[in-house]
């Protein structure tokens, strides 16, 4: 957490965590608005995934902050700030983690972003990683990759 929020905090978005964890039967677990803070973190590391009444139900899938919000992102028609997401891959239980700034927020965030992707990679000895340029949402569709 302490190198994401140094990336977090150069820039102009609020961000919030958006965890993605099923129960029973894949039906999609809830949790309140998490904004990015220590309190927050341990809600949707704890809240189901330790609690005995979703000991053998809860599984992680994935984790993803997005700064501004998924919401207003999607509504703003334009890409997020940040999007990171930590997730789980297929049932051997191995580990992805993303890390994607916009252009326009990466100059103030660049030096934290490096110390995130190497704290990343210490934790993940086996670890790779790649650096690459796409395109975030334009036409208001997040993750397109072609023009209209």
């Amino acid at each position: 957490m302490p190198p994401l929020t140094g990336v977090i905090k150069g820039l102009n978005a609020e961000a919030v965590i958006r965890p993605r964890q099923a129960g029973d039967h894949d039906n999609w677990l809830h949790f309140p608005r998490l904004p990015w803070n220590e309190h927050s973190n341990r809600i949707w590391m704890t809240k189901y995934l330790t609690d005995e009444k979703f000991a053998w139900e809860a599984r992680f899938f994935a984790t993803e902050i997005w700064a501004p919000s998924r919401v207003i992102a999607f509504e703003s028609r334009r890409g997020p700030e940040l999007f990171c997401m930590i997730e789980r891959i297929g049932t051997d239980n191995s580990q992805g983690v993303v890390l994607a700034i916009r252009k326009d927020a990466l100059s103030r965030v660049d030096i934290a972003a490096d110390a995130t992707v190497f704290a990343v990679r210490e934790l993940l000895p086996k670890s790779s990683y790649a650096v690459f340029e796409r395109r975030w949402g334009e036409h208001g569709r997040f993750g397109s990759t072609g023009g209209r």
